[in-house]
């Protein structure tokens, strides 16, 4: 557990939540708009996740033509 100041005040987070707020300005935002900043974040990195497979499998030599 790690204690995060907000702007709305401190609390007690769980360690996978305040690793995600890591580089957010948490003292500026309150704790609701701080999740959903982490949860955009989550979300942009799995869809970034998911765009670079489709791209490394699209730029795959195509080994079933030889």
């Amino acid at each position: 557990m790690a204690e995060v100041e907000f702007r709305d005040g401190s609390k007690m987070l769980p360690d996978y939540l305040s690793d995600l707020m890591v580089g957010l300005d948490t003292y500026r935002l309150t704790y609701e708009e701080a999740v959903a900043e982490a949860n955009r974040r989550l979300e942009r990195r799995h869809i970034d996740s998911a765009m670079g497979a489709v791209m490394r499998q699209h730029l795959k030599p195509d080994e079933v033509l030889r």
